[in-house]
């Protein structure tokens, strides 16, 4: 659910409170860090990236879409989402501040966003490893 919605209904989605809420959660924050940085992302890329579940992150997608700071096309099965650049300066000043903000976690964010990039193949989503389903007979072995 998204929380601000109700609180600011009457409010723009691109009024400087919504925007600075949006950005207010670490996640979110991160993510249009990446998106900076990228022309843009699947949702498993910025998962895999992140290390959050696909849900997690497609909450938080969800949530920046409303806020009109990203947009999202399909390409086929998968959907890519890309940042829309902004027209008035406080937006173009709030996003030239995430873009130049560096910590620890951003910094490695930055590298396993070029690493997974490097992944990318056909411009479809690959994982960046191969998921680990036991089989049925190493499900069997394991029950005590």
């Amino acid at each position: 659910m998204i929380v601000y919605m109700d609180k600011y209904a009457n409010i723009s989605p691109s009024h400087p409170v919504v925007l600075w809420k949006v950005l207010s959660d670490a996640t979110r924050f991160r993510i249009v860090k990446l998106l900076l940085q990228a022309e843009w992302l699947y949702v498993c890329e910025i998962a895999d990236i992140l290390s959050l579940p696909f849900y997690t992150i497609s909450r938080h997608l969800k949530e920046l879409k409303f806020s009109g700071l990203i947009q999202e096309k399909r390409e086929g099965r998968f959907i890519q989402y890309f940042l829309v650049r902004r027209e008035t300066p406080y937006e173009q000043k709030l996003l030239e501040i995430i873009e130049v903000f560096e910590d620890e976690t951003t910094h490695t964010d930055s590298l396993a966003l070029h690493k997974r990039l490097l992944l990318r193949k056909s411009n479809t989503c690959s994982l960046s490893h191969p998921l680990e389903t036991p089989t049925i007979s190493e499900k069997r072995r394991k029950k005590p």
